[in-house]
């Protein structure tokens, strides 16, 4: 070995929505570009990107490998990072390390990356409309109100005033 390489890495965020926060149960890509700016080659490279602070709801699938990164060459590495449900809203302080087989290790990188914890859709009701005209009703008197004996159809308005999609609801 006799010139060493110069490892730089430029950082790229995606999540689902684009919003750049990771929500819950969604999943982002750390995208690295790692360039070899030396003059020597780089060999075993190891892509690894931890939290300063252990979440379990955090999980980042690292510790990609390279096998040589030749000067002036430039590789595309992802790093898929899921938010569990259980998430917090909270910001995580992410370590991206680049180590190499004889030790020209890149300096550590930081990404700054908030979370934010699932949000519940809240439904309320928001009004009701009568109708005792028409097909399927059987109304004693067609004033649009709901009497003793009568087969109306009704027809309920619900408003999610959440934060979240209301799915799946009856």
């Amino acid at each position: 070995r006799e010139l060493p390489p110069d490892i730089f890495v430029e950082l790229n965020f995606e999540d689902g929505n684009n919003n750049g926060i990771l929500e819950a149960n969604e999943v982002a890509l750390l995208n690295l570009s790692i360039t070899n700016r030396g003059k020597g080659t780089a060999q075993g490279l190891v892509v690894n990107v931890s939290p300063l602070n252990h979440d379990p709801n955090l999980i980042i699938e690292d510790g990609v490998q390279i096998p040589f990164l030749y000067a002036d060459q430039t590789t595309q590495v992802s790093i898929p990072i899921k938010a569990g449900f259980g998430i917090g809203t909270v910001q995580h302080k992410l370590k991206i390390m680049v180590t190499e087989h004889y030790g020209y290790d890149m300096d550590p990188a930081y990404l700054v990356l908030s979370s934010l914890e699932y949000q519940e859709p809240n439904l309320v009701f928001a009004g009701l409309e009568v109708f005792d005209v028409g097909q399927g009703t059987a109304a004693l008197n067609e004033d649009g109100k709901v009497q003793a004996s009568e087969q109306v159809r009704v027809k309920l308005v619900l408003q999610n005033i959440g934060k979240n999609i209301a799915e799946d609801t009856r």
